[in-house]
C-alpha cells in the first residue's frame, strides 16, 4: 500500500487536532491514490476528519462508498469502528445543543 505525502500531511494535522486544515490534503490524496488498501485508508481517515468537523453526513458518505469493498474482516471492523465514532460524535453534538 502506497500513500502519498498529502495523506501523511493530513494525518499529522489530524493528530494535532486541526481537521479543517487536514481535509484538503485528504481530498488531494484521494485523487492521487490508485485504489485498494490505500484508497480505503484515505477514505476511512477522511471520514474521521469529517466527523471531527461535525460533518456527519459527509463522513457517512465516505464510509458508504467503502461498503462491500472489504477484502478482509479487519478492514470491515475498521469501517464499523469509524461508523460508531460518527454516531457517538453526532449524539454528543445533539446533546450539547439541547
Amino acid at each position: 500500500m502506497h500513500l502519498n505525502s498529502d495523506f501523511e500531511k493530513a494525518q499529522r494535522l489530524i493528530e494535532e487536532q486541526r481537521p479543517a486544515e487536514a481535509l484538503p490534503f485528504f481530498e488531494k490524496a484521494l485523487k492521487d491514490v490508485e485504489g485498494g488498501l490505500a484508497r480505503y485508508a484515505v477514505l476511512l481517515n477522511q471520514a474521521k476528519c469529517l466527523t471531527m468537523l461535525g460533518r456527519f453526513r459527509d463522513a457517512r458518505r465516505c464510509l458508504k462508498s467503502l461498503k462491500g469493498s472489504e477484502t478482509d474482516q479487519q478492514l470491515s471492523l475498521f469501517r464499523e469502528v469509524v461508523e460508531v465514532n460518527i454516531l457517538y460524535a453526532e449524539a454528543a453534538t445533539s446533546d450539547a445543543l439541547k
